[in-house]
């Protein structure tokens, strides 16, 4: 007898299956960056108030760009490209500490980064509501894309914390993740409008 959760995410195809599949790459690659942010900062020399600083700044532009991303995307009824550019905009968000590792540097990551992950959230989910092809299975489907995000959040700390004790710094993680969140990118593209 097989698992029917290993069944249900083997045998998903077509839009539910680029979309679940998404989920665990975004998931993944905002969780290697976010749990050690604040000790990498420090290890910059940053102080607490600026780490708290970045911190706020970052999801006060999650919150606006939430907003706005859902009402631009409603207002010209295009989800994809939003969630596809908003992957990369938060990938080259990754490079700008990697290649600039200063208090500067955080604040555009925070600012920039933040925002795409604002307007990724809700047109992610809004893109994924539009496209399902199967309305009986359809909360399935949306279980199975949210559990593969769990599974990127639960994974990207282990995976962080390694990778800085095997690279000896914090630069791996910032470039692993954008590399992982620029997959997640290409991973939505095969998804199709349905009729």
């Amino acid at each position: 007898m097989s698992n029917p959760l290993v069944s249900t995410l083997t045998h998903l195809k077509g839009n539910p299956r680029a979309c679940t599949y998404t989920e665990p790459l975004w998931g993944l690659s905002m969780n290697l960056c976010l749990p050690y942010a604040s000790v990498y900062m420090l290890a910059l020399g940053i102080r607490d108030i600026q780490i708290g600083l970045i911190s706020t700044i970052g999801m006060v532009a999650q919150v606006i760009f939430g907003l706005l991303g859902g009402v631009i995307t409603d207002k010209i009824g295009r989800r994809k490209p939003f969630v596809f550019w908003t992957s990369v905009v938060l990938a080259a968000s990754m490079v700008v500490p990697l290649v600039w590792p200063s208090l500067p540097a955080l604040f555009i990551q925070a600012i920039v980064g933040f925002a795409a992950l604002g307007a990724y959230m809700v047109v992610d989910q809004a893109l994924f509501i539009d496209v399902i092809e199967d309305k009986r299975t359809a909360g399935r489907d949306l279980g199975m894309s949210a559990l593969g995000g769990n599974f990127g959040q639960a994974l990207g700390p282990i995976l962080a914390g390694q990778l800085v004790v095997w690279t000896a710094g914090y630069a791996a993680v910032w470039a692993v993740a954008a590399a992982i969140v620029l997959i997640a990118a290409l991973a939505i593209l095969p998804v199709k409008r349905v009729k």
